[in-house]
């Protein structure tokens, strides 16, 4: 795990703005260092893991994807910071759709699967909750709340690391959506306690998306280029065998 050091920067980084963010702080400065540091952590923890052994369907063309879902998000924290939201919402959106691709495609997950199931269960559960307060939005939250069970079935099928940070990502989001529409049912929760809390679950949700990602991209990547590798080294072992043969016959 020694290569996956980088995200530890990550994580200071959340915590101090979680906490910030806890004392009653907007915490600008902690909430826009959030994604580039995740994106950094990825990066670094590629580079220095596949250095020259790169496959670009296995390695780059993923990358790109999450390095753009993180960026999407990166987007949708600054479009939240001031109102209005929708833009954050369509940003975030857009990070669930990313991601999707990112799984179902570029991952190889298996889709076929009936475990869909719970996932769609509360997807028309939470459109319900928010039904009443959603207004002219019913159409883009209905449609957010659906890419996001999606994200959230299909991480699951990558790994339980993915599965656990999908979940806590969904987690925020409804979270951030009974804020938006249904603030009435939170009028109990401190807010900043509340926005902490949301904060917290988003953060650990996309860095364990982030590292289960960077982990699977990895090992398809080293899968890919095994056989190239095997193949470079029988061609040296030939060569050389072929001048062992060729001085000897010299002599």
């Amino acid at each position: 795990m020694r290569r996956y050091w980088p995200f530890l920067v990550f994580a200071a980084i959340a915590v101090t703005h979680v906490v910030v963010v806890a004392l009653g702080y907007p915490g600008y400065l902690s909430k826009a260092a959030l994604m580039p540091s995740l994106l950094a952590a990825v990066l670094a923890s590629v580079l220095v893991t596949a250095r020259v052994d790169m496959s670009f369907e296995t390695l780059l063309v993923p990358m790109l994807l999450l390095e753009f879902a993180i960026l999407s998000a990166w987007l949708s924290d600054m479009f939240f910071s001031a109102p209005p939201e929708t833009l954050g919402i369509f940003a975030s959106g857009l990070t669930h759709v990313l991601l999707i691709v990112l799984f179902a495609w570029s991952l190889r997950v298996p889709w076929r699967s009936w475990t869909f199931v719970p996932y769609l269960v509360l997807f028309l559960a939470t459109v319900a909750v928010l039904w009443s307060g959603l207004g002219p939005y019913i159409g883009l939250i209905a449609a957010y709340a659906l890419v996001a069970y999606a994200m959230a079935w299909l991480a699951s099928r990558v790994s339980w690391v993915a599965g656990v940070g999908g979940a806590l990502y969904v987690v925020a989001a409804v979270a951030k959506g009974l804020q938006l529409f249904q603030p009435s049912l939170l009028e109990w929760i401190p807010q900043s306690v509340y926005d902490a809390t949301i904060m917290c679950a988003y953060a650990i949700g996309i860095g364990l998306l982030a590292l289960a990602s960077t982990m699977r991209i990895l090992h398809l990547n080293e899968s890919a280029v095994r056989p190239r590798r095997a193949s470079a080294h029988r061609w040296a072992d030939k060569r050389d065998l072929r001048r062992t043969l060729e001085h000897d016959a010299g002599r």
